[in-house]
């Protein structure tokens, strides 16, 4: 069977995800609640894309849970930062957060500041929020950016994680 060559790079794409989500399971500790990411086109983030994430069902309670927005990035992403608007909503009790948050993903001369050889991760903080066994939630996630496509942005992901 033959492949159409500009296929190639979205089946890589894809087996490179897949296989970070992979290794992500398995790096799973017990103080982390939920790991997971969501892969974006090769052609950029379109501001009109909101990415999201759904939390089943919270397999025990976590008092001042640590949510950490997190980005993998390439050389051809052309800011200092990334502006992200993040909504987090869970049932039983019910709560919606909003929060704006800065992503740094170089220094002042376009040096990444994230790890990585090639493909950089970074990530950002939200405030922490307490959460009970058998809740169910989603985490949305959006560009805040004024370009319409943003190139160099491979994935994004959340984690949320306990003491």
């Amino acid at each position: 069977m033959k492949m159409k060559t500009s296929a190639l790079p979205h089946i890589l794409r894809m087996f490179i995800t897949a296989t970070g989500a992979a290794l992500s399971l398995a790096g799973c500790d017990e103080h982390t609640l939920y790991h997971t990411y969501a892969p974006l086109s090769s052609e950029g983030w379109e501001r009109k894309e909101s990415l999201c994430f759904p939390i089943d069902s919270l397999n025990r309670d976590a008092e001042d849970a640590r949510f950490t927005v997190e980005l993998r990035t390439t050389d051809a992403y052309p800011y200092q930062s990334v502006w992200l608007a993040v909504e987090r909503k869970f049932s039983r009790p019910d709560t919606l957060l909003s929060d704006t948050v800065e992503c740094v993903l170089a220094d002042s001369i376009f040096r990444p500041t994230g790890k990585g050889i090639r493909l950089y991760q970074s990530q950002a903080a939200l405030p922490p929020l307490s959460l009970r066994k058998g809740q169910r939630g989603q985490i949305r996630i959006c560009h805040l950016m004024i370009r319409e496509t943003l190139p160099g942005i491979h994935d994004v992901g959340v984690r949320i994680q306990t003491d």
